[in-house]
C-alpha cells in the first residue's frame, strides 16, 4: 500500500499573528495535523491580501455574519446560512 502525502494550500491575510508560544497559525495547524490526528497532509503558506482574493473576503463575510450572531445577537442574515453550518457547542 502506497502512503500518499496531500499538499493543502493555507492561504491567511498578511496580518497572522504569532500567538505566544512563537507559532504561527499555520504551525499549529501542521503540528495538530501530524501529531495528533496521524494526518500526512503537509500544509503549504501562501500569504495572500484579502483584497485580492474572493475566496479570504467570502470566508471573512461568513465569519463576520456568524461573530454577529453570538455578539451582537444579530440573526437574521445568521439564519439564512445556519442550515449550511455545523455547530458544536462548547463548554466555557
Amino acid at each position: 500500500m502506497t502512503n500518499h502525502t496531500a499538499m493543502e494550500d493555507f492561504i491567511p491575510d498578511p496580518r497572522t499573528i504569532k500567538v505566544s508560544s512563537g507559532n504561527s497559525l499555520v504551525d499549529y495547524l501542521q503540528i495538530k495535523l501530524w501529531f495528533e490526528l496521524n494526518s500526512a497532509t503537509v500544509i503549504r503558506h501562501v500569504s495572500q491580501e484579502s483584497k485580492a482574493s474572493l475566496n479570504l473576503q467570502f470566508a471573512d463575510f461568513i465569519s463576520h455574519i456568524i461573530w454577529s450572531r453570538y455578539e451582537d445577537s444579530e440573526i437574521d442574515v445568521y439564519n439564512l446560512i445556519k442550515p449550511n453550518i455545523y455547530e458544536k457547542h462548547l463548554f466555557f
